[in-house]
Order: C-alpha cells, then structure tokens, then sequence
C-alpha cells in the first residue's frame, strides 16, 4: 500500500467490531477497495451477543426502509430516507485520504441520525460502539495526513476536516448520554403513569424498558418492584428491592418493600435480617419501617410459629417465638407465654417457667402466665409453690379463672390439704435450697423467710443459707445480721442440746463465722472479720487470708495520703479483685480518685458511681465521691452532669470555697464554648473556613482540662482545614498547583486529628476519617490504610460499622490504585482520573500522532520497534480508558484484571437475566 492509505488491516478490524448501524460498516471497510454489503457483517454482532439479533434487525429495518443493490436505502411507503454512508463512501473518486475523510464524514452524519431518546436500545448501543471506532478511525486517517506528503494548504484543509469531525463525535457523544438517559426517564415515566392508573402489567413492562437503558437506576427498579408486589410477583419484587438497597442503602422504601415480599413469601427470619441490614437512622426516620419492626414481623413470626407448633416443630416454632420477643425487647406478653408453652412441649421447664415470670410481671391479670408457672413448677416436683402462683393468679382476677381453679383443684386433691406445721417448714427450706442451688436468691430469700415463720426446727441453718442469699443479692449488710442471728441461736441452743444436735451445732458455729468473716470482709471490715474467727482453729487458712488482706489495706491506705495513685490504685484492686472487698464504699471512692489522677476517666466515673450507688457513704466521703465523679465527668466532656455533682457537693458543705470556685469556673467556661461552638457553625455555614479555623483555637483554650471539649475543639479545627483543603482543589489552575496549595491544609487536619485522638476519652470515628483523609491528601496511602485499620480495632463497633468499613476498602483501593501503571500519563503528561473524555481523546490524538509508526519508517530498526510498541500501549489504554465502565472501575482503584472480572461476571448476569442494556448500560459522568 501507498504511505498515505490506511491500513486495511485497522480498517477491516473496526468494521467488524462496529456497531452494525446500516451502512457504517461500510464506511470503516478496508479503502484501497470496495467492500460489498453482505451477511458477514451480522456475523460478528451474532459472536458478540448484542440483544439485537440479525432477525430482529432485519425485521426493524424493513419497516423503515429497503436496502438496494448497491447499498443504497431506498424509501418505503414514499417516505423521504437519509442517503447510507456505504453510498456516500462508494461516490467517492478512490480511495485516497480525502476520500476516506469524506466517507468518514457520511458515516458521522449517518451515525448522528439514529441518536433520539425514542429509540430502541439495541440502536443506541450500536450507535455507541459507532462513536467511539469513528473517533479511532478519525484519529488514525489524522496521523495519515500529517505524515503524508501532501501540498501543506491541501494537509491544512484535511486537517481541519478531521478536526470538526472530532468536535462532531464529541458532541454526539453528550448527545448519546442526554438520549440514554432521557429513554430511561421515558420509560419510567410511562411505568409511573400505568401504576397510577393501576395498569400494572404495563407498568412492570415499562419499568423493566427503563432498566434496560440504565440497569442501576433506582427508581425505576423501586417502580419495577412496586408494581411486581401488586401482581403478586414476589420473587421478582425481592430481587429488585435487594438491588435498589445495594444501590442506595438509605432508600427506606427499598428496605420496605423488601421486608414486606420476604414475608409474603413466609420467609420471616430472612425479613428480620433484611430490617436489620438497613440503617439506624433510616428505622429512625421511617414509621413505615419501624411498624414493620414492631408489629409486622412479630405478628408474622407469631402465626408462623403457631402452626409450626400445631404439627408438632416444637425447635422450629421455639425459633420464631425467640424471634418475636426479641423485636419487641421482652415486652409482649403473649409472645413470651407462647414460649413458654413450646418451652413446656420440649420439656425444658426451668426456661418455662422463667418466661412465665416474665408474662406474669408484664400482665399480672392474665391467666396463661400463671397456668404455665404453675405447670411448668408441678414438672420440677415444686407442688407447694405451684399451689402459691395458682392462688396469687385467682387473686390477680383475670377474666377467666377456670383453667387455674382446675389445675388448683388437682393438685389439692394429690396432696393433703395442709401438712403439720414442721413438714411445712422442711418444704419451704428444701424448695429455697432448690431454688437457691438454681440461682433463684431473690426467690430463695422468700421461702427462708417464709420458713422463719413456721415452726422451724433448724434455725441457725436457716438463718445461715439466707445470709448466703443476701451475699449474693450484693446485700452484706444484711448478710452480716442474719449471721449474728445465727450465732446467737447456736449460742442459746448449745448449752442443752445433746450430743448429737451439739456435734451439729459447733460444726454450724464454724460455718456461720466464716461466712460472718466473708460478709464482713466484702465490706471492707477486716479488724472485725479477724476477731469473729481469731479462736477458731479450723479456720487457720481463712486467718491467714485475711491478715493478708488486712495488709494490703493498710498499703492501699497508705499510698493513697501519699499520692503514689498507682500503687494505690494496684492495691485497691488487689482488694477488690481477689480479697472480694466488694462493698467499702470509702475504698470505692479512693479508687475512683486513682483513676481520675492517672487520667482513668471513664473507670474513675464508674467507680465514683458505683460507692454512691451504694448509699452508704456520709459527710466527707459523700462529698468527696460527688467531687471524683464531677472531674471525671468533666474531663469526659459531660458538662451538665459534672455541674450536677458539683452542685450536689455543695448542698452537702456550703461554705467550701474550692467547690464555689470551681463551680462558677464550670458555669462560664460552658457558656464560653457553646458560643465559640455557635460560632464556628455560623462561619463554616458561611464559607469563611479561616476564621472558622481561628475560633477552633480559641475554643482550645476555654478549659484544657475538658479533655473531649480539647478533642472536639481539635477536630473542628481539622474540619475547617479539611474544607479549605477541598476549597483549594476545586478552585480553577493547574491541578499540581493547587495540590501543592493544598498541602498545608492537610498537615493542619493531621496534626488536629491526632491531637483530638490523644485527648479524646474514647477513641473518636471523625478524628480517624479526618485524618486518613489527610493522609491520602499528602499520598501517604499505606499510612491512611494502618490508621483506618486502627479505627476498625479500636471503636466500640469498629468492625460492624458499614461507612468504616468502606472507607477502609477505600484506601486500600487508593494504596492500589498508587502502585499500578499510571496509563493517564501513558497518553499525556496532563491527564488524570478528573480529564474528560474530550481532554482523553485530544491528548490520545497528540500521542498517537507522535508515536505513529508510519513517522519512524526511515529510523533505525530499534527505534521503530520501541515506537510500535509505544503506539500499541497507547492504543490499549486509550481503548480502555475510553470505556465509561473500566474507566469508573479504574478511577476506583480496581486493577485491569479485578475490572474484567466484574464486566465478565455483570455480562453473565445480563445473560442469565435475558435482557439489560448491552455493556453495562449507560450513566452519566
């Protein structure tokens, strides 16, 4: 061929991979000679799986036009066609570059002819593929002319040609977009006028066309899965409201519409599941969603485990009971007895017979609660305390007694009407050991007492097992009076008991000064608890305990007046964690007060909470605890809480000055920051950032001793750089300019989000994406990956938090995304993912035509290889970059081979779903 002439090879190529548009193949054919119109060109379309077959093809273009001869079209019904460019291109004289620009031209015009908003899919994508091998071919026969030989006027004309003919693709690519989406908006607006009208089908048939033009188009896939819920299509309404909550997870009627043809399908765990997936703040905002959570699912879950119960799925009905009363948190009362009645069916009647105290503290009036108590009580061999609750329910006076009075009625006539007193006594003390041995204490302190009552023959014992009760009830104090009781039961009785009840009797006196001993150590009474077994030799090993323990108090007691907080706070939880001095509440406090000087905050308030809880503290101590459990709070950042127990301080001593100080500098230092808050707010609000920035610091020095105010004062002022960050780079000029104007900003939000880490009293979600946000700012990838993992491992739901967790996969798709080939600068030094694709293509055409292979064909053998394989490169990525959907992929940080995993696993998709619009359809941007 003559250097001047295209490729036939190139050409060939593009004319098979064309978009098959009636006669534009023709023009892309090989021009140094005439290709004639043929089947072959339906061929590769057929290979390819375009949704337009060439039946269906061939069937659209007759009723338009017919196809002469000579590839001109002819017109039907006398209706007035454009002429094909496969005429055009056979008018031309040769096959020389202006006639190869002519062709072009014709098949440019032709292409731009069937771009509308009205028509089939099949056309715009055809016409898609179409613009993008026309700017291919533009760009080659313009590398042609510039190395051609021609007269330079002649070159210039050509030229120019060529270059209105790439503002011409161009503009016909916006104008293929503006039509995709206007199809798409057609269609979807015909789908909502069929639902109004209640045309369903129509309706469901014009949603779907909708989203053949635009696959990921939410409402159209809302309106598809609307319309599938009033036809009752519930497979179909599940799959496009799961698609449209992947699309846009805060669209509450996706969610909606999901849960609701879960449960229409009966698949009510998986409806829980899809409620549960949506947003906190969408069930916040959604009664519609909230009354599915609350009443819809429960109720469903109910009706379904009833008739699992009725065919006797006892497992499988306890699953949706379970369920039920977990939506409701435990506060619907026929949920929890129809537990308890499949409880009873599985013969598990201790969770019976929990799930009925629960029904009968929720509704005491109704009647199942205490039948299934009753029953569930007679199965653990407790007949006496059966009789009680059936008695208790009587009384009640719920509507219908009968089944109570029945059960009543049986288990009096099996056992005697009333059994001698001691009898009774025996029973009440065995059903409290029972219940105590089961971790009922509250209901084995009522039997002890109710024992205590009767004629009890073993008081001491009795008195002894309730003090145990009492222990672990956290009630010491009443533990310590029950046990000196029983001492001085055994004191009185010992004297005249014989020999056995006196063996029993002394080995009962050891037993009850130990447990004396232990319910005065757990509050903090140690002098005491020595003296109570000083003279008992068999209790030398728990002596010797706590002389240990009285040790370790004296040290703690001792650290503490001397300020060594540390070494206080390591022996007060010594004493705490494994002496089990558990209830001092002066010893709680000094903990507190360790904690709250070593900078403990949250543990010191909890401690300081926990000695007040307790109620057993007095002038000073009290004091003293208000005082630890205000700094603590202050240093936390709750400001009216602390100025609560301030006040609380100051009601107890009025006339401490230190308290009135503090107090007064609490009131105005909040007063300061809620209008230094205010402000900020005020001024970023309005776009002035610096002074933003300048208020943020002045915040920072309101009370530095508010260890959050210091950390929210630090990322406001991060935010305010973050936005001046962000101002910079969308702002006109070169884009390495304003990066490096950027650059400051994104030191200053580093530095604050670090320092609001360090002072912050848990760890703060906005500090961490503030600060990998700065990082990926300053290109410091790999460190924004290490701090977003910090996040994951650190915050309380780090892990289960869907935006850190994106943000994460994020950066470490950027970190990625920095180490792959840049194939921007591939094709120009000025490109990068924000060019267009206009900015793409010019700076393609520039490269190409330096690297053409045509301009290095009088260099050395090494030169021209190293061009080819260059031009080839760029080929490639131009190619892929000019891919709407690699490029997306690309710019998100996907490498080629993860890109053509997606597109091959969207395209078997399609496929399998038998429809879509080819190639992943079109979006905007």
């Amino acid at each position: 061929r003559r250097p001047w002439e295209p490729a036939p090879s190139i050409c060939i190529a593009l004319a098979q991979r064309s978009c098959g548009l009636e006669g534009i193949c023709v023009a892309f054919g090989s021009l140094s000679q005439p290709i004639k119109q043929s089947s072959s060109f339906s061929a590769p379309l057929s290979r390819r799986g375009a949704p337009g077959s060439s039946e269906r093809r061939a069937s659209t273009m007759s009723a338009e036009t017919e196809t002469g001869s000579d590839g001109a079209t002819t017109p039907t019904n006398g209706s007035t066609t454009k002429t094909s460019p496969a005429a055009a291109y056979r008018k031309t004289n040769g096959h020389d570059l202006e006639g190869s620009c002519s062709a072009l031209e014709e098949a440019m015009a032709a292409c731009a002819t069937h771009i509308s908003s009205d028509a089939s899919r099949t056309t715009l994508a055809k016409a898609r593929d179409a613009l993008s091998k026309l700017f291919g071919a533009q760009a080659k026969l313009t590398a042609q002319i510039d190395s051609s030989q021609k007269p330079p006027s002649e070159k210039k004309s050509l030229l120019d040609r060529c270059e209105k003919l790439e503002q011409a693709i161009e503009h016909a690519s916006l104008e293929l977009k503006d039509a995709v989406q206007g199809a798409c908006v057609k269609r979807r607006e015909a789908g909502d006028d069929a639902y109004a009208s209640q045309q369903y089908d129509a309706a469901y048939a014009a949603y779907a066309a909708a989203l053949g033009f635009a696959p990921d188009d939410v409402e159209s896939l809302l309106g598809k899965a609307r319309s599938a819920s009033q036809l009752k299509d519930w497979p179909a309404c599940i799959s496009d409201a799961r698609r449209a909550a992947r699309l846009d997870v805060q669209a509450s009627e996706a969610h909606s519409l999901l849960v609701t043809a879960l449960l229409e399908q009966g698949d009510v765990q998986q409806a829980a599941q899809a409620l549960g997936n949506a947003p906190d703040d969408v069930l916040e905002s959604s009664e519609e969603l909230q009354v599915l959570g609350t009443d819809t699912i429960p109720e469903a879950a109910k009706a379904s485990a009833n008739a699992l119960f009725q065919r006797k799925k006892f497992p499988e009905a306890l699953a949706l009971y379970t369920l039920a009363v977990e939506l409701t948190d435990g506060q619907r009362h026929v949920y929890l007895s129809n537990r308890s009645a499949c409880l009873q069916a599985l013969s598990r009647w201790e969770r019976a017979a929990d799930d009925a105290r629960r029904v009968i503290e929720l509704k005491p009036d109704f009647a199942k609660g205490h039948l299934h108590l009753a029953r569930s009580l007679v199965r653990l061999d407790r007949k006496l305390e059966a009789c009680e609750v059936l008695e208790e329910g009587i009384e009640d006076g719920p509507a219908d007694v009968s089944a109570l009075e029945k059960l009543l009625q049986e288990l009096r006539t099996v056992r005697p009407p009333a059994a001698p007193p001691r009898q009774q006594s025996r029973q009440l003390r065995d059903a409290a050991t029972s219940a105590y041995k089961r971790g009922l204490y509250k209901e084995a302190l009522s039997l002890y007492t109710k024992c205590l009552a009767t004629d009890c023959a073993e008081a001491d014992a009795v008195l002894a097992n309730r003090a145990a009760c009492w222990l672990m009830v956290d009630q010491a104090e009443r533990a310590v009076d029950d046990c000196r009781k029983a001492s001085s039961v055994i004191a009185e009785q010992l004297p005249k008991a014989d020999d056995d009840e006196r063996k029993r009797l002394v080995s009962q006196r050891s037993k009850v000064a130990a447990r004396l001993s232990s319910s005065l150590q757990r509050l903090g009474r140690i002098d005491e608890a020595l003296s109570v077994i000083q003279d008992d030799p068999s209790l030398t090993e728990k002596r010797n305990q706590l002389e240990q323990c009285q040790s370790t108090q004296k040290q703690a007691t001792e650290a503490y007046e001397g300020e060594e907080y540390s070494r206080a706070k390591r022996c007060f939880v010594k004493l705490r964690d494994d002496y089990n001095v558990t209830d001092d509440a002066d010893a709680r406090v000094k903990l507190a007060a360790c904690h709250v000087h070593l900078k403990e905050y949250a543990d010191g308030s909890r401690e300081a909470l926990s000695a007040l809880a307790t109620k057993k503290l007095r002038g000073k101590s009290l004091v003293e605890a208000h005082g630890v459990r205000a700094d603590a709070l202050l240093a936390q950042g709750d400001r009216s809480r602390a100025e609560q127990h301030l006040a609380a301080c100051l009601q107890l001593d009025p006339d401490n000055s230190d308290i009135k100080t503090r107090l007064k500098h609490l009131r105005r230092s909040t007063k300061d920051a809620e209008r230094i808050k205010s402000d900020i707010e005020s001024l970023v609000r309005r776009g002035e950032y610096d002074k933003a920035s300048q208020a943020a610091s002045e915040g920072l020095k309101v009370d530095p001793s508010d260890k959050k105010l210091t950390a929210a004062m630090h990322v406001r002022r991060a935010k305010c750089h973050q936005l001046l960050a962000l101002k910079v780079l969308r702002s006109n000029g070169d884009r390495d300019q304003r990066q490096d104007k950027a650059l400051p900003h994104w030191r200053r939000v580093h530095a604050d989000s670090s320092a609001a880490l360090y002072h912050a009293p848990s760890p703060l979600k906005t500090a961490y994406l503030l600060g990998s946000e700065a990082l990926q700012g300053m290109h410091r990838y790999g460190d924004a990956v290490d701090l977003l993992e910090t996040a994951l491992n650190t915050l309380p739901d780090g892990k289960s938090d869907r935006d850190l967790v994106q943000k994460f996969k994020t950066a470490q798709r950027l970190l990625k995304k920095a180490q792959r080939p840049d194939l921007y600068k591939l094709i120009g030094p000025d490109l990068d993912e924000h060019s267009d694709e206009s900015a793409i293509k010019k700076a393609y055409k520039k490269a190409a035509m330096r690297w053409h292979p045509d301009r290095f064909s009088c260099k050395g053998e090494k030169q021209q290889k190293e061009a080819e394989e260059q031009f080839q490169k760029i080929n490639d990525a131009y190619e892929f970059l000019t891919d709407a959907q690699r490029k997306r992929l690309w710019d998100q940080g996907y490498d080629r081979e993860e890109i053509e995993q997606q597109l091959e696993m969207q395209k078997q998709q399609q496929q399998y779903r038998g429809g879509g619009f080819p190639f992943g359809g079109f979006r905007r941007g």
